[in-house]
C-alpha cells in the first residue's frame, strides 16, 4: 500500500499537458460540434477565465461594443482562439486560431469554419497558415498586439482600465448581450469591470491585455532569437549584439569586424547613423541578418512612434518601473532577444552564467496583491528577464570572447 501511495502521489504532481490546436480539432470532430456556442463550454476552464474583448476589430472577424470579438488565450497564450457574436458581422461562422510551436519557434495560424446549423455542410479546418491570414499577419506570421499601456479596440484599451463610454458599453454588454457564445466566459470576482480593472495600474488578475502582451512578446523574442542563431558566425553575431545593447566598449572599432563577417553592405549608412558604432552595432547586425527595414516593420509585434527609428528597434513598451512609467526606460523586445542569445551561448562561455540573474520585475510590482503573486511568478518565468545591473558587469567577458 505504501508503494502504491508513493506512485499515486507522484502521478498527482505531474503537470497537465497543454491544450493544443490538435486537441481543439479532436474535440470538435469527436463530439460532432457544429456551432461555436457548442465549443466554448467544452474548452478547458483556463480559456473561459483568461480572455479579452475587442469592441473594435481590425481583423477578418468583425466586432461591436455589444458583440465584441473575444480573444481566448488560456494561461500562457500558446493557443489563442477568437470568435465574434453577431451573425451580421464578418467572420461570425469562424474561429481564428493561433498556435505557438515552441519546438520550431513559430506561430501557426488556422481558421475553422462552422456550418452553423446547415445540415448540408461540415466543419472546415484550414491547412496551417492559410493565405487569408497572410494579409494581416505578414509572411513571417505573428500575432498583432500593441504595446503597453494602450491596446486600441480592446475593452480596457488604456491600462486594462475601461472608463467613461467604454465602461458604460462594457456594462451594457454584460447586462444585455452576454448570452449565446459569451455565456461560458467567466468573470472573476473582485472587479465590477471584470475581466478588467476598476482603477489605473491595478491588480494583475484583472489585466488581461497586459497578460496577453507579456506572453506574446516572450514568444516573439524566442522566435527572433532562434532565427538569429542560424545566421553565419552566430556566436560573434550574438556577442556584438549583446555588447551593443549593453553599451560595452570594445577597444577596436566594430565596423571592420562587421565588414569582415557580413560584407560591405553591413556597414552602409543606416538611416540616421553614418557608420556603425558600439552602441548602434546591433542595428547593422540585424540588417546583415537580412532583417531589412521592410521586414522589420512587419516582423515585429509593434513599431515605435518614430518612423525613422521604427525599422531598427524592437519595442514592447513595458515600463521598467510601474510607479513611474517610462521614467526608467522600457523593457524592449531587443533586450529579450539579447538575453535569449546569451542564454544559448553561456554553454560555451560559462563565465557568463553568474551574470545572467533573473529579474523578478512583475512579482515585485504586484506583491501588494497577494492573490496575484503566483500569477506574477509565472509571468516572470515566462518573460525570462535578466537583471541589467548584473548583465552590465558581463561586459569584460563579452569583450574578451569577442576578441577571441
Amino acid at each position: 500500500m505504501r508503494v502504491l501511495l508513493v506512485v499515486l502521489m507522484g502521478l498527482a504532481v505531474q503537470p497537465a499537458r497543454a491544450f493544443t490546436y490538435e486537441d481543439l480539432k479532436a474535440l470538435i470532430e469527436s463530439r460532432n460540434l457544429t456551432r461555436i456556442e457548442e465549443v466554448i463550454p467544452q474548452l478547458p476552464a483556463e480559456y473561459q477565465e483568461n480572455y479579452t474583448l475587442m469592441h473594435n476589430s481590425r481583423s477578418l472577424q468583425g466586432a461591436s461594443p455589444t458583440a465584441p470579438r473575444a480573444i481566448l488565450y488560456g494561461k500562457d497564450a500558446k493557443l489563442i482562439m477568437t470568435f465574434t457574436g453577431d451573425k451580421n458581422l464578418n467572420g461570425y461562422d469562424s474561429m481564428e486560431v493561433i498556435q505557438y510551436r515552441p519546438q520550431s519557434h513559430v506561430f501557426e495560424f488556422h481558421r475553422i469554419v462552422f456550418p452553423e446549423g446547415d445540415a448540408t455542410k461540415t466543419v472546415e479546418f484550414s491547412p496551417p497558415n492559410p493565405g487569408v491570414c497572410m494579409g494581416c499577419h505578414t509572411n513571417r506570421l505573428r500575432p498583432n498586439w500593441e504595446r503597453y499601456p494602450e491596446w486600441p479596440g480592446a475593452y480596457g484599451s488604456f491600462d486594462d482600465y475601461p472608463q467613461k463610454e467604454e465602461l458604460a458599453n462594457l456594462k451594457i454588454f454584460w447586462e444585455k448581450h452576454a448570452g449565446g457564445r459569451y455565456q461560458s466566459l467567466k468573470r472573476l470576482p473582485g472587479s465590477e469591470a471584470s475581466p478588467y480593472e476598476i482603477k489605473s495600474r491595478g491588480r494583475l488578475r484583472f489585466r488581461p491585455n497586459f497578460k496577453l502582451q507579456t506572453a506574446l512578446f516572450s514568444y516573439q523574442a524566442e522566435s527572433i532569437a532562434h532565427s538569429l542563431l542560424q545566421v553565419p558566425h552566430a556566436k560573434k553575431f550574438a556577442l556584438l549584439y549583446a555588447m551593443s545593447r549593453l553599451k560595452c566598449t570594445p577597444a577596436d572599432p566594430v565596423g571592420p569586424t562587421l565588414q569582415q563577417l557580413y560584407g560591405d553592405a553591413a556597414i552602409q549608412p543606416l538611416w540616421k547613423w553614418e557608420a556603425p558604432t558600439p552602441e548602434s552595432a546591433y542595428a547593422f547586425l540585424l540588417r546583415a541578418a537580412k532583417f531589412t527595414p521592410k521586414k522589420f516593420s512587419t516582423e515585429l509585434v509593434v513599431p515605435v512612434n518614430d518612423p525613422e527609428l521604427a525599422p531598427f528597434f524592437f519595442h514592447n513598451g513595458v515600463p521598467k518601473d510601474y510607479k513611474e512609467p517610462f521614467a526608467n526606460g522600457v523593457i524592449e523586445l531587443t533586450d529579450l532577444v539579447m538575453t535569449r542569445l546569451l542564454d544559448h551561448w553561456v554553454k560555451e562561455i560559462p563565465e557568463l552564467k553568474p551574470h545572467l540573474v533573473d529579474f523578478r520585475w512583475i512579482e515585485d510590482r504586484f506583491k501588494v496583491d497577494a492573490l496575484s503573486i503566483p500569477l506574477a511568478r509565472e509571468m516572470d518565468d515566462l518573460m525570462q528577464l535578466r537583471d541589467y545591473a548584473y548583465l552590465k558587469t558581463a561586459c569584460p567577458i563579452l569583450v574578451k570572447a569577442y576578441r577571441e
